[in-house]
């Protein structure tokens, strides 16, 4: 009986709103009630997206979340709200998923002139995606999670720099003279064995090891790389 009673008055409630205007209706009582619902809609109209607004600068602000704006193809822009540290580890994760050769390389079969292409290519996008995290040195109110992936990719940085720096001109340039001037040698012989005829061959394997230990060890469980995919009997420092 409660309940019917409460549907009737409900029912009735709506049908007044929806047929008489509470301005109209000359009582005292309504008409403070009306000014008093106008100034609190009033109010909440002009306090609610400002309240929205000083969230999203605090968050900002902050460095609990992140603000980035994409060209997409189509000339328009993305608009991504996220957290930035794992934005940027899902960035970099999604990114390192099918790169095998920087955490192992097989001497026998993989082409290292390819191999050096690809650790300049994931050079660049460390130093391109390290932006999400911002420049937490002038944060002031800092986040202990990007400041410690913002130096981890500073060290991922040096490592790949330090590589390509002593080993990518020098290796380039024996490899297109051999493409140039030893033809037969360079089409016919399998890569692993043309390869150890590079003068700096054991130099530039033992500098591909450097990498791939810091990758693994470093880089794949922080980031979470799933590597055993390629089955590569990796040994993880302990």
């Amino acid at each position: 009986m409660k309940r019917l009673t409460f549907l009737f008055l409900i029912i009735a409630l709506t049908f007044v709103l929806l047929n008489f205007e509470l301005q109209s209706i000359k009582n005292s009582y309504l008409s403070t009630f009306w000014l008093n619902l106008q100034f609190i809609s009033t109010g909440l109209y002009m306090i609610i997206p400002l309240i929205l607004l000083t969230g999203l600068l605090l968050l900002l602000f902050t460095n609990k979340w992140a603000l980035r704006v994409e060209k997409m193809n189509i000339g328009g822009f993305n608009i991504i709200f996220d957290n930035p540290a794992y934005l940027y580890k899902k960035q970099i994760r999604n990114y390192l998923d099918t790169k095998r050769t920087i955490f192992k390389v097989n001497f026998e079969y993989d082409n290292f002139s390819e191999t050096i292409d690809s650790y300049f290519e994931i050079y660049k996008f460390f130093r391109d995606e390290i932006k999400i995290l911002g420049d937490t040195g002038k944060k002031r109110f800092r986040n202990n999670d990007a400041i410690f992936l913002y130096n981890l990719t500073n060290q991922t940085i040096r490592i790949l720099n330090s590589f390509l720096t002593e080993n990518q001109s020098n290796y380039r340039r024996w490899y297109t003279y051999i493409n140039k001037n030893d033809q037969k040698n360079y089409y016919l012989t399998p890569i692993g064995e043309l390869q150890k005829q590079y003068p700096y061959y054991d130099k530039i394997c033992s500098e591909f090891e450097i990498v791939n230990n810091f990758f693994v060890n470093k880089i794949a469980d922080e980031f979470g790389v799933d590597i055993e995919k390629w089955s590569l009997n990796l040994k993880k420092e302990k």
